[in-house]
This record gives C-alpha cells, sequence and structure tokens, in this order.
C-alpha cells in the first residue's frame, strides 16, 4: 500500500492545479522500479491474479457478514467498512483478542482490510461469534 506509482492526462489547467498539491518525491525509486517491472506480462499477469484473489475474497467476506446479520458497506477497495456505531470499540477489542488488527473509529464503524482466505476466515467466524454474544 506504501509503494504507489502513477500518471495522469489531463487538461494543461487540471495538471497545473494538481502540481500545486502533489506531494514532493511522491514516487519514490522503489515504486518506480515496480512500475517498470509490472510492466513485464510475467508480473503483469501475477498482479492480476492477486487482484481477482482479492475481489473474491472481498465479496466472500461481505457475503459472509451479510448473512450474519451486519450490514457492510459496498466495497470496490482491498477493505470494507462494517459501520458499528457505538459498539465499534468492543468490536475492535473482539478482533484483537484472537490476533485480528482492524481500525476503528470510535463511535463509527471500523476498516477492514481483506487478507488471504485464512485470515478471512479467522475475521468471519470471530464477527460472528462477536454478534451472537450480542444477541
Amino acid at each position: 500500500a506504501g509503494v504507489r506509482v502513477g500518471f495522469c492526462i489531463a487538461h494543461e489547467a487540471v495538471a497545473d492545479a494538481l502540481r500545486k498539491v502533489q506531494i514532493p518525491f511522491g514516487v519514490s525509486s522503489i515504486a518506480q522500479a515496480a512500475g517498470v517491472a509490472s510492466l513485464d506480462p510475467v508480473v503483469e499477469a501475477e498482479a492480476f491474479a492477486r487482484c481477482e484473489l482479492l475481489v473474491g475474497e472481498r465479496n466472500r467476506v461481505l457475503a459472509g457478514l451479510r448473512t450474519a446479520g451486519f450490514a457492510p458497506s459496498e466495497s470496490e477497495a482491498n477493505f470494507i467498512w462494517l459501520r458499528l456505531g457505538e459498539r465499534t470499540a468492543d468490536f475492535a477489542v473482539a478482533c484483537e483478542a484472537v490476533g485480528l488488527a482492524v481500525r476503528p473509529f470510535v463511535g463509527e464503524g471500523v476498516r477492514v482490510s481483506i487478507g488471504l482466505p485464512e485470515a478471512n476466515d479467522r475475521f468471519l467466524a470471530t464477527a460472528v461469534t462477536w454478534l451472537g454474544s450480542r444477541a
């Protein structure tokens, strides 16, 4: 997540506005090397395979949460948002107790990064157990 590279094709006025807010040295030499490497067909295929795995896992986690009775927000990212309101801190503590890291925003909800299937299974099991203990 910390290695980002990209480009923008824009009208001159838009490009000028973007230059005013860009981060100095925003693309590191490591990010540049990764960007160049990603142009290799073998590396590109691996990147697309990882994206497909992530999308599948994200959809599986969302479906599992909905089946359990949660109402997660739709997502097109590598994370999901689970609005829990005042129960946020309690949920975060339950996750931490079993070695899972979620990003709590107290009083709002948690941001949950999508990981490998095994970690996602642990998260779903923890969420279901937590919700069941609140019923």
